[in-house]
């Protein structure tokens, strides 16, 4: 909203930081006391170049015996305690929405809503493009649900719920209505109200052009804005304050809310449960997945 770039930062849990790490308008909320720009395409100035130690002079004749006090450090260096790394916690998969949502934010790719032949499943428009659909493909995917390949399945076997007559799994999970659609029968509906029980991870959709219909979508993040509410990643058409790349905004209540959905990642949703590929659906994925 100032017009400022977004930083991401981690800021300790208070007032409005969560204690997770997020893309905020924070640049000038302190006094900045040091920026940097890192160069890779040169040696930092006065970085010593990298060296190759030599290798000791090869010895001849039969192997000279360790002095006592050498053979007693090693036994003494054997017997030292191992000290176990500190178990890091799996990341659930609201963790992971959050996170590939915020992968989009980094990758910047150009608002572009445009059709495009995919493979199927797992398919994907080119990396540096995309539209407001496309951040949340992208983040349940990183999440593990392949959501091409979730609605194509759901619109073949209820097509009179979507009112399509031919699925086209290049472009069908690409379409607001149809995302609406699926989190209707699939996840779990939530309240709209300012209010109600909004949490990181949810998927919200909006009426942008106040015309009664969800008209834009986002996934809301674990940090808040000015306003108290959680900041939603989002990607709009470049417009006003819009550059036109996904960003991390103060927007939850900017526009009338009229869809809040929650995915269940420790079952299937009712009526996928004997589809084949719902254990690609259900994996849970640590780590960034190649896009």
């Amino acid at each position: 909203p100032s017009g400022e770039l977004l930083v991401v930062h981690h800021h300790r849990p208070e007032g409005e930081f969560a204690g997770t790490p997020g893309a905020g308008d924070v640049l000038l909320r302190w006094p900045v006391v040091g920026h940097f720009r890192w160069s890779f395409e040169a040696e930092p100035l006065g970085a010593p170049a990298a060296s190759v130690p030599p290798s000791p002079p090869a010895r001849s004749g039969p192997p000279e015996e360790p002095e006592p006090a050498t053979i007693e450090s090693a036994e003494a260096e054997v017997s030292e305690p191992v000290v176990a790394e500190p178990e890091v916690a799996e990341p659930t998969g609201e963790d992971l929405l959050v996170a590939g949502a915020l992968l989009s934010v980094a990758r910047a790719p150009r608002y572009d809503p445009s059709y495009a032949e995919l493979a199927y499943p797992g398919g994907d428009v080119a990396a540096d493009r995309g539209a407001a659909v496309d951040v949340v493909v992208r983040a349940f995917r990183h999440a593990g649900v392949d959501l091409q390949r979730a609605v194509h399945e759901d619109i073949v076997a209820a097509p009179a719920a979507y009112g399509i007559e031919e699925p086209d799994a290049n472009i069908d999970h690409r379409r607001i209505r149809n995302l609406f659609t699926f989190f209707e029968r699939r996840a779990a509906t939530l309240s709209t109200a300012p209010d109600g029980d909004w949490a990181p991870g949810d998927v919200v959709f909006w009426d942008r052009n106040r015309d009664g219909v969800a008209g834009h979508l986002g996934i809301l993040t674990a940090d808040r804005g000015p306003s108290g509410e959680l900041l939603v990643v989002h990607h709009h058409r470049p417009e006003g304050e819009f550059a036109g790349t996904p960003g991390a905004g103060d927007v939850l209540l900017r526009w009338p809310v009229v869809g809040h959905f929650r995915w269940s990642f420790e079952a299937a949703p009712e009526g996928l449960a004997e589809v084949d590929s719902w254990k690609i659906l259900a994996e849970r994925v640590v780590g960034v997945q190649g896009e």
